[in-house]
């Protein structure tokens, strides 16, 4: 299933004709996207699209956004495709126009296409230059004399002759000069071409493998990092939006695309136990939600994300196979459950159902990783048991 699928696409029957901008030949910059946002700002009914090609990209793109009188921020729509009812890769809500750029931008540098060149024939020749392969730590072999050299191939049957430490110039006025013949009873010739030593062989190895000082590090503004990390996050629990959530575990199913490491999911929901079977559940007092979280990132790894859920939790944990991750899980129900999250509340009377799944043990597909997660946390609410696995009961 194409990942665009697992995002919900609101329906525009109800609208007017959308209001088309030029094609641009480039990514729109902050100030196109900020223009194009000032027009559905004014036009609350129609929806703005911009579209573009770039001349580095095969693809066509789209980008609308629309400002409902019903919504609070406005909603930006990205479209992969030469027209309006192509897929949409992505949609989110934001007045910030320099984070949908920099979100556009992600999406766009992930294909990557290398033009022909002006004087190739078509068919000819590749279009990309194969290059060799590096070790797998990023550095090339270090130089090796040329006496480590393999020999020449032969040709129209000649026999195979060794590459010679040291060939004499070349003749400019006679082509055919013949090379000198190697004669042993000749001592000039035996000193035109000395031979290496092992100590000059490890003393050329050694500086071609020394390796290259380190530049000073870059200062880094922690305050704009803070800053963005403040953007998505719940100042009252520590945990960030549900639509950032989101876009790591988007982010993270790319790299695992590209490097299939573990990938899991938690989903978990917490809540007052009724006193009678007449009483209701309640919700979770406020100052125990905050005390809550304080003991998840007790537990929690620094790679890892604990988000708000809809009207639940989930954690993302990157690198993450099945079993580690129900090990973290069970961790965290005892944390929250080993004393009072406030004073009066009955560890016994907080209901704590949390779910785990993971890729690729259960699937491969992050809709299905959400939806699969959910189901065992519905399991553990029925069993009675804080954790349950995707895989536990099968």
């Amino acid at each position: 299933m194409p990942l665009h699928d697992s995002f919900k696409q609101p329906g525009t029957s109800n609208a007017v004709a959308p209001m088309k901008l030029a094609k641009m030949s480039s990514v729109p910059t902050p100030d196109d996207l900020m223009f194009a946002l000032s027009l559905a700002q004014k036009n609350q009914r129609n929806i703005v699209e911009l579209p573009w090609k770039s001349t580095n990209n095969p693809n066509n793109y789209i980008i609308k956004v629309t400002c409902s009188q019903n919504a609070e921020e406005p909603t930006w729509f990205l479209h992969v495709g030469g027209d309006e009812d192509q897929p949409v890769l992505w949609n989110y809500e934001t007045p910030d126009a320099s984070l949908i750029h920099s979100l556009v931008s992600a999406e766009c540098e992930r294909t990557t296409y290398t033009a022909p060149l002006e004087h190739e024939a078509a068919g000819a020749f590749p279009t990309e230059v194969q290059l060799p392969d590096l070790p797998s730590n990023g550095v090339p072999e270090p130089y090796l004399p040329r006496e480590h050299e393999q020999p020449l191939p032969s040709f129209s049957g000649a026999a195979e002759r060794p590459v010679l430490a040291a060939l004499p110039p070349p003749n400019p006025f006679n082509q055919q000069t013949a090379l000198p013949q190697q004669n042993p009873n000749n001592p000039q010739l035996q000193q035109s071409a000395p031979s290496m030593t092992n100590q000059d062989q490890e003393s050329r190895q050694s500086v071609a493998t020394a390796p290259r000082p380190l530049p000073a590090p870059v200062d880094l503004d922690r305050g704009a990092v803070d800053s963005i990390y403040k953007s998505f996050t719940n100042a009252d629990t520590g945990f960030i939006s549900h639509a950032a959530f989101l876009f790591f575990l988007v982010n993270e199913f790319n790299r695992y695309q590209k490097d299939p490491k573990p990938l899991s999911v938690v989903r978990f929901d917490m809540c007052v136990k009724p006193l009678s079977a007449e009483s209701t559940i309640a919700p979770m007092p406020q100052k125990a939600v905050q005390e809550a979280g304080k003991r998840i990132f007790s537990v929690m790894r620094p790679l890892d994300w604990a988000a708000h859920y809809e009207q639940e939790f989930a954690i993302l944990m990157p690198f993450t196979a099945r079993a580690e991750a129900g090990q973290l899980a069970h961790r965290m129900a005892v944390a929250l459950m080993q004393t009072p999250l406030v004073p009066g509340l009955d560890p016994k009377m907080l209901g704590i159902s949390i779910g785990v799944a993971s890729m690729p043990d259960d699937c491969t597909h992050p809709g299905i990783l959400l939806a699969a997660a959910q189901d065992a946390k519905n399991r553990a609410r029925k069993a009675g048991v804080p954790v349950m696995l995707f895989s536990d009961g099968i």
